[in-house]
C-alpha cells in the first residue's frame, strides 16, 4: 500500500509518496514550476510539429498519387488514338491495358530516378559515387550481405517483369526485340542516375550498377 505524506517547507509544500525506498521532500518552488511548465510546453510543441509533419507527408503522398493518375490518363489519350487508328475501334480491355502500361512506365521512371537529395551541394560534397562495372560483383555482395543482396536481385528481376509482359504478350514483339529494348530501358535509367538526370542534379545521386542491367533484362 502506498501512503501519501505531506511534507511542509518554510516557503511552500510538496506531495511525497512513501514507497519501499526512503522518501525525500521535494520543494515545489517557483523555479520548479517554471521548469515543469517549460518542459510541458516543449513537449506539446513537439507533438504538434510531429502531427503537422506527418499530415504534410500524407498530403504530399496523396497529391503525388492523384497527379500521377492524372498524368497517366493524359498520356493514355494518344495511345488510344493510335489504337483507334489501327483497329477502327477502342475496346474496354485495350483502354485498360493502355492505361496500365502508361502508369507502369511512369512508376518505373519515378521509382528509379526520384527522389533526389534535397541539399545538392552537401550531398555532392559528401558522396562520390563511381560506376560499378564488374558483372560478377553480385557474387561478392551475396557472400557479404546474404539475404539482403538476394532480395535486391529478386526485386530488380520482378520490377521489370511487367515490361517484358507488355512487350511480348501485348505488343507481340519477338524475344530478341524485347530483350534489346529491355536492356536499352535499363541502360537509360542507369545513365540518368549516373549523370544526375543529364546534369539536372550536379552529381550522381544513385549508383550505376552493371548488375542491375543484367537482372533487369533477365526479368523482362
Amino acid at each position: 500500500m502506498r501512503m501519501i505524506r505531506i511534507a511542509f517547507h518554510p516557503n511552500d509544500f510538496a506531495l511525497v509518496a512513501d514507497t519501499r525506498v526512503p522518501s525525500c521532500s521535494v520543494p515545489w518552488n517557483q523555479k520548479s514550476r517554471d521548469m515543469v511548465r517549460n518542459r510541458m510546453e516543449r513537449t506539446e510543441a513537439g507533438s504538434i510539429e510531429d502531427g503537422i509533419s506527418q499530415e504534410l507527408f500524407r498530403t504530399i503522398l496523396r497529391s503525388r498519387w492523384h497527379c500521377g493518375r492524372f498524368v497517366s490518363m493524359l498520356l493514355t489519350v494518344p495511345v488510344l488514338a493510335l489504337l483507334y487508328h489501327r483497329d477502327n475501334r477502342i475496346r474496354l480491355s485495350s483502354a485498360i491495358v493502355a492505361y496500365g502500361t502508361v502508369l507502369y512506365l511512369l512508376g518505373l521512371l519515378c521509382f528509379t530516378l526520384y527522389p533526389m537529395p534535397a541539399d545538392a551541394a552537401a550531398y555532392c560534397a559528401a558522396h562520390h559515387l563511381t560506376p560499378q562495372l564488374n558483372p560478377l560483383q553480385f557474387i561478392g555482395d551475396i557472400r557479404t550481405d546474404g539475404l539482403t543482396a538476394v532480395l535486391q536481385i529478386a526485386f530488380n528481376i520482378v520490377f521489370f517483369l511487367p515490361l517484358g509482359f507488355i512487350m511480348g504478350r501485348i505488343w507481340r514483339w519477338p524475344l530478341p526485340v524485347t530483350a534489346v529494348l529491355s536492356f536499352a530501358t535499363s541502360l537509360f535509367l542507369e545513365t540518368m542516375q549516373l549523370t544526375g538526370l543529364m546534369g539536372v542534379f550536379p552529381c550522381a545521386y544513385r549508383l550505376f550498377d552493371v548488375d542491375d542491367l543484367l537482372w533487369n533484362t533477365t526479368g523482362a
